[in-house]
């Protein structure tokens, strides 16, 4: 009786299957899978290749890019790529020609390629790291042509009526770093017993005829005939070999014999077994690469990396230690159960009620900056800039929020550069206000407004990212501790800030939508949208006055696990001698947020119209406050809409 074939390509496409849902399920939580491939030289074969693998990344939704160095390319040049590709937030797998070298040519080593490899994106698992972790039973990310073979043996024994693999004799011949070796670990860690054979292995029969497994993985046709079978083996055939068919045409056979399956109860063919499922099992790694980054902070921080090399102040811009850190955490390997290292900010978050500054559009406004004027004020006033930020550092403001909510190249007169100007005056400001808190730490965050235009109506989300990141770059360059992303209409436009942050920097992130009602369906899908960005911190701003922004961020305590941020406006002002007035009592204030944080509201501050004299109250009123208990989860339907007085911050 022949052998039952393992059909690779029908298992494969099951997988598939289950591979889109788990990719839509991502894309849902704005994680978009990326697998980029490497490429150094011309060649036809890893051509046709990356056409395939482009097509089957296509059909499960995740993204693929190549990364096309040319002719030419050195070590460093190499290198160099490598290293983007490891700190690019937007890749979550990394995947290299190979051979690198040319037949003949020994210019690049592999080996060098691959330890640089970050190991929470070396999909094909050939980074020592991920190696090692194989070899201790915990393999995270695994070769993806052994990871297929496994997965063909279990279907396999399947077929024939065994659940698992635990006391299976197993042999495997063959025994490269890529495939064989691992193979034999993977087979360990299930249970089996194994047996690796190689080229100095004498009588090869006598180890394979023993096997209930055989699994074949050397590059030799015919290697393994039917008489190096045992019967009612399952055998696995990784081997691809072309040579003359009987009609003088190439045809591709494997390593085994076509008359084995005479004796094996179970056998992939070649075309159609391993290979077949191996590009899957490569999308399968870039989607699992992804979900767990989306889970994970980085390692190490700048204040860590300053303490590493000696001393609390590395005399580098925020921005470049900032890339220096994320560079040396992506060559860490995250070990399962290990808790990252956070930022100084994410630790203060944890650590008891944070308090806010309030406003600094209003409070320019009320001393005769016309509204439009507000961002240029970082460079046509700083002194009042200045002397507004300092005033909430004396009332007590544990963090301040530079001037720079309306600072785009669409609400800028001058476009990107003159954006990046204020930018980086509003952020040093900020920073030079900050220092004078005589030792108090007081944290910088730089504050991302929305763009004045309709995302997904007015421009795409991909150009609304590339926006925010310009800004949130040069944020980063001038030294902030963190953004908040503050007054979004949609989550749509919340989630391009983010993402774009999230391309630049790795620093904590409050995000804050400015909601009408407390909708859940609406909350829901924001609180959702930005724990998978990344997020540190969610919440409301600006609405319509303390009272009315109560329900709305006590229902979003309810829907996240993250701190929640409360920041109202002061209400609607008045007009008084052509100035616009705001009336609200600071004691008032006080108590609306004892109701926030009774909600479990953990961050709190002020919009429009709340200035230094009601951080003061709060402060005091707050100071030393433990992290507020969550409530149990309340539905917040019903509540009536609120009337949003227009936000200037």
């Amino acid at each position: 009786m022949p052998a039952h074939t393992i059909d690779g390509k029908a298992v494969s496409d099951r997988r598939r299957v289950q591979l889109a849902s788990q990719v839509q399920a991502l894309v849902a939580r704005s994680i978009q899978p990326c697998l980029a491939a490497v490429t150094v030289r011309p060649d036809h074969g890893w051509s046709v290749y990356l056409k395939n693998q482009a097509t089957a990344c296509a059909s499960v939704g995740i993204r693929h890019r190549i990364v096309e160095l040319g002719p030419g390319t050195n070590q460093d040049d190499l290198s160099e790529a490598i290293e983007e590709l490891n700190v690019d937030a937007a890749v979550h797998g990394i995947i290299l020609q190979s051979p690198l070298n040319a037949a003949g040519s020994s210019d690049l080593s592999e080996l060098q390629a691959q330890a640089q490899l970050s190991p929470d994106k070396d999909v094909e698992g050939v980074n020592p790291a991920n190696l090692g972790l194989l070899l201790a039973g915990r393999p995270a990310l695994a070769p993806c042509t052994a990871l297929s073979a496994f997965a063909l043996a279990q279907d396999g024994f399947a077929a024939i009526g065994r659940s698992d693999l635990i006391g299976v004799e197993a042999c495997v011949v063959g025994a490269s770093l890529i495939v064989g070796k691992p193979i034999a670990q993977l087979l360990l860690a299930a249970g089996a017993t194994v047996t690796t054979c190689h080229i100095h292995t004498r009588d090869l029969a006598a180890h394979t005829r023993t096997a209930d497994l055989l699994i074949v993985a050397v590059g030799k046709a015919g290697l393994i005939q039917a008489g190096h079978v045992k019967p009612g083996a399952v055998v696995v055939d990784v081997g691809i070999n072309r040579i003359a068919g009987r009609d003088g045409k190439a045809e591709t056979v494997g390593d085994v014999a076509a008359e084995a399956a005479s004796v094996a109860a179970a056998m992939t063919p070649v075309p159609g077994g391993v290979g077949s499922l191996t590009t899957t099992i490569l999308l399968e790694s870039t989607v699992s690469a992804a979900q767990r980054l989306s889970e994970s902070n980085q390692l190490i921080d700048a204040g860590l990396l300053a303490r590493i090399v000696g001393g609390s102040d590395l005399n580098l811009p925020r921005g470049a230690a900032e890339r220096i850190a994320m560079l040396l955490s992506r060559h860490l390997v995250a070990v399962p159960g290990a808790k990252p290292l956070r930022s100084p900010l994410e630790r203060r978050l944890a650590q008891g009620v944070l308090v806010l500054d309030g406003a600094m559009g209003t409070e320019l406004i009320a001393r005769g900056i016309a509204p439009a004027d507000v961002a240029r004020a970082n460079l046509d006033h700083p002194d009042l800039v200045l002397a507004i930020h300092r005033a909430y550092v004396d009332a007590g403001a544990q963090v301040i929020t530079a001037n720079t909510f309306s600072a785009n190249r669409h609400r800028t007169t001058g476009g990107r550069e003159a954006a990046v100007r204020q930018v980086t005056a509003g952020v040093q400001l900020a920073r030079q206000a900050a220092s004078s808190s005589q030792g108090r730490p007081v944290f910088v965050l730089g504050s991302i407004g929305p763009l004045g235009r309709v995302v997904g109506a007015d421009c795409s989300s991909a150009d609304a990212e590339d926006v925010f990141a310009e800004v949130a770059l040069a944020m980063v360059d001038a030294n902030v501790d963190g953004f908040a992303i503050e007054t979004m209409p949609s989550t749509a436009e919340a989630s391009a800030a983010l993402a774009a942050v999230r391309r630049v920097s790795r620093l904590p992130v409050l995000v804050c939508r400015s909601i009408e009602r407390a909708d859940p369906l609406e909350l829901g899908e924001f609180a959702r949208a930005m724990e998978a960005g990344g997020a540190s911190a969610i919440g409301i701003n600006c609405a319509a006055g303390p009272r009315a922004l109560a329900p709305v961020a006590s229902a979003l305590a309810g829907l996240t696990r993250l701190p929640v941020v409360a920041r109202p406006n002061a209400g609607f002002p008045t007009s008084q001698d052509g100035r616009l007035r705001y009336h609200l009592r600071p004691d008032y204030l006080v108590e609306r947020m004892r109701e926030y944080v009774a909600a479990g509201v953990s961050v709190i501050g002020g919009c429009c119209g709340i200035g230094p004299e009601h951080i003061r109250a709060v402060a005091a009123a707050f100071a030393g406050a433990p992290i507020p208990a969550r409530p149990a989860q309340q539905s917040a339907e019903g509540v009536p809409a609120m009337r949003s007085a227009p936000p200037v911050r």
